[in-house]
């Protein structure tokens, strides 16, 4: 996918969904390298004394004198770095100093044919630039067989060739729709991928001309308090989204929960997917968001986004707007999100819309304060084990004890009562590296994700029922190929149906009533 913001780090900051966030929209350039924390002994039966289920070590050699957590307490590397730079280098690497693969993890000290054929191309140039005496080509240029009026004369031409074509095809592109770009017509195709220009991944067998008849998938269970999701193809500026393909994913969806959490408001994804639900006429709630970096421009445009739509759909189905994902992790000022969310209150709020729209925001759960969460009527932090290294069958119950002991829980505190969420909770099922399908005693596979899966999902549901405890949002719906080129790892890899739409082989999902 393409990118979809610059940042100041000189590069192209797209929206990501994963963990720290393993967020959709980007939390940065590092994935969840920044959430790596440092590893501290808590107190033997700490876990089996949560409302989860107890669980034994699955790899007693990484927990020897106890079970261990992150405390996120530090931003410590669980490697032993020599500085904050080369903590942010070592991302899953076993070396601090090999971020780039370049030796060889069986044999110490040995370079790999990586970086072999790295130091061949660097002395190829060296010689190069050399033989040339430097970088640039200094021999005079050979005369040009055109003068210069004809070549203006040219390229007049070519703008006006060029002008006309565009013409053509925007009239045919557009003759049969008159908002192709927010809202195309249900489609009779049940095949083909966004990439290729076809509607929908024909992942659900639906009535073409009426999506709220669909075929239900026997497998799904609406037992998730709620999920993370972006569109496909929903990168700024690229904006490849399609409504009939948001509102496959809606169909899909809607069979698993009640609740969705959007990260960005770009390329339309607020009323492709407000639209979706009504045309699917499911029981949906969704959190809108406010993407949030750096850039003012890209703030305000996304407010904008929000107030068409809400002005458009209205807030039916709107449960609240989320401002920012992982802002104070990457760098943020609280001042400046708190003003963000003030804003977001104001405008949102003044629109008339018949009912109070709560505005919150959402960060690594070790960026929760009690001055964040003073200024939101929700807070949302993402908890991931995988980044802490832990064994799945740990996993469930230190989201639990996390989220209730540490730094989330000072959201509790604040005067003004904000609600608590786990805004991510999940596990990868593969990376795009087989070495980096392990990280510390955690392993990425389908079986650990149905682990995870039912040992957290019916107890977390219980936990709200019974305590209105951590109502919590299951990372993600779908795989995010993007994000491999971006971050490697295990960064696209934590959905439940892969890229294509289809439920990934082996996957159980829990049969128990949420929330």
């Amino acid at each position: 996918m393409t990118p979809q913001y610059t940042s100041s780090y000189g590069g192209d900051n797209p929206y990501r969904s994963s963990a720290s966030s393993s967020s959709h929209h980007a939390s940065s350039l590092g994935g969840h390298r920044d959430e790596m924390q440092e590893l501290h002994a808590a107190p033997s039966g700490y876990i089996s004394q949560s409302p989860f289920l107890p669980t034994l070590p699955s790899a007693p050699e990484s927990l020897a004198g106890g079970h261990y957590m992150p405390s996120f307490e530090s931003r410590d590397s669980l490697y032993k770095s020599a500085s904050f730079d080369d903590e942010r280098d070592s991302l899953y690497s076993r070396r601090d100093s090999d971020a780039w693969g370049l030796y060889d993890a069986q044999h110490e000290g040995a370079r790999t044919s990586l970086a072999l054929a790295r130091e061949r191309y660097i002395s190829r140039k060296q010689a190069a630039l050399a033989a040339n005496d430097g970088v640039y080509d200094v021999t005079p240029p050979k005369p040009s067989r055109f003068t210069l009026k004809q070549k203006k004369w040219m390229v007049g031409v070519g703008s006006v060739v060029t002008a006309i074509v565009c013409a053509i095809v925007i009239f045919f592109a557009t003759r049969n729709n008159t908002n192709a770009t927010i809202v195309d017509p249900p489609s009779s195709s049940t095949s083909g991928t966004s990439k290729g220009g076809k509607p929908t991944a024909g992942a659900v067998a639906s009535d073409p001309h009426d999506p709220s008849k669909f075929t239900k998938d026997p497998r799904l269970h609406r037992s998730m308090y709620g999920l993370c999701y972006t569109p496909f193809n929903a990168q700024y500026p690229g904006c490849g989204a399609t409504q009939s393909n948001v509102t496959e994913d809606i169909q899909i969806m809607s069979q698993l929960t009640t609740r969705l959490r959007l990260y960005g408001a770009d390329c339309d994804t607020s009323q492709l997917v407000l639209e979706a639900i009504k045309q699917t006429q499911v029981d949906m709630q969704v959190f809108l968001a406010v993407w949030v970096d750096d850039n003012a421009a890209t703030f305000q445009r996304q407010v904008d986004e929000i107030v068409v739509a809400l002005k458009k759909y209205g807030s039916d189905h709107v449960a609240g707007v989320t401002v920012g994902n992982e802002f104070l992790l990457n760098g943020g000022s609280v001042t400046t999100l708190l003003s963000h969310i003030q804003t977001v209150n104001t405008t949102v709020n003044a629109l008339g819309l018949g009912k109070y729209i709560p505005i919150g925001t959402a960060d690594a759960g070790s960026m929760v304060t009690l001055q964040l969460a003073s200024g939101a009527d929700y807070v949302m932090a993402n908890v991931h084990p995988w980044f802490g290294g832990l064994p799945v069958d740990q996993a469930a119950g230190w989201v639990y004890e996390y989220t209730n002991t540490n730094a989330p829980s000072t959201a509790l505190t604040a005067p003004n009562k904000p609600t608590l969420y786990v805004a991510e909770a999940g596990w990868p099922t593969g990376a795009n590296e087989t070495r980096l399908e392990t990280y510390q005693a955690a392993t990425a596979g389908v079986a650990e994700l149905n682990t995870f899966l039912a040992s957290f999902v019916c107890q977390s549901n219980a936990n709200v029922t019974q305590s209105n405890l951590q109502p919590s949002f299951i990372f993600e719906a779908f795989d995010e190929p993007w994000k491999d080129a971006l971050y490697g790892g295990v960064e696209a890899h934590w959905g439940l149906f892969d890229a294509n739409k289809k439920l990934k082989d082996g996957i159980i999902i829990p049969d128990c009533a949420s929330p």
